[in-house]
């Protein structure tokens, strides 16, 4: 809360927006229903909606996490999150578990999973997604407003960075272009910023993103709420 990072159940990057549910507390399953619209191109924040989660049901390669609103700006609503129990972090050839779906009344916001990334993560403008293989990053965007996203190989982290991550996702790398353009992200800041010659062109702060490997204690995969 108060802009502060916090654990989610679960979170779903759609067309239409962004939905996110927090981890329950207490006994009555209580929870937080998150969303953010796309609107004029940037993401923006609706009021939260509480909820209760009600009890998971598996079929058919599928997990149904079904929850009722009761108040809020979408009460009285049903809703389903659905994900994959065969695209999931059990099994180790998956780096993170498929969220299929978020449904809310008779709407169905279908997620744009990405397969194998070892970071996927929004910003108020775009979609971050990053693939880590042997110490390489390679960073991926789509902008929320439809103009053409960036992809950029090469990345890296500090050394010292590494040598305390061996085999994770380390949350620091580096990208650089043509052009003086240098891309960073940096989870200890919860940030993007893209610098041009030294110059800070671009800072945008992450409303949610999830991390497929061990990192740094603080790090976890995790939504963003603003009052």
């Amino acid at each position: 809360m108060g802009g502060q990072m916090r654990p989610a159940l679960a979170w779903c990057d759609a067309q239409q927006g962004v939905f996110a549910l927090t981890q329950p507390q207490g006994q009555g399953r209580q929870a937080q229903l998150l969303e953010w619209q796309v609107q004029r191109g940037s993401l923006n924040q609706q009021p939260p909606s509480a909820v209760t989660l009600q009890d998971t049901d598996a079929g058919a390669g599928q997990v149904y996490q079904p929850f009722a609103v009761t108040a809020g700006l979408r009460r009285g609503q049903p809703g389903v999150v659905r994900s994959s129990n065969v695209e999931n972090v059990q099994d180790p050839a998956y780096r993170m578990t498929r969220i299929s779906a978020f449904s809310l009344g008779t709407a169905e916001h279908r997620c744009r999973y990405v397969a194998q990334a070892a970071f996927l993560g929004v910003t108020a403008k775009r979609t971050v997604i990053v693939w880590e293989n042997g110490g390489k990053a390679t960073y991926a965007t789509r902008t929320f407003d439809g103009t053409p996203g960036v992809f950029v190989q090469g990345g890296v982290s500090p050394a010292n960075v590494r040598l305390n991550s061996p085999q994770g996702f380390t949350g620091l790398y580096t990208w650089t272009v043509a052009g003086g353009i240098t891309y960073h992200l940096d989870l200890r800041r919860n940030e993007l910023a893209v610098r041009q010659r030294g110059r800070t062109v671009l800072r945008e702060s992450f409303l949610a993103y999830s991390v497929s490997t061990r990192v740094p204690m603080n790090v976890t995969p995790t939504t963003k709420e603003t009052p």
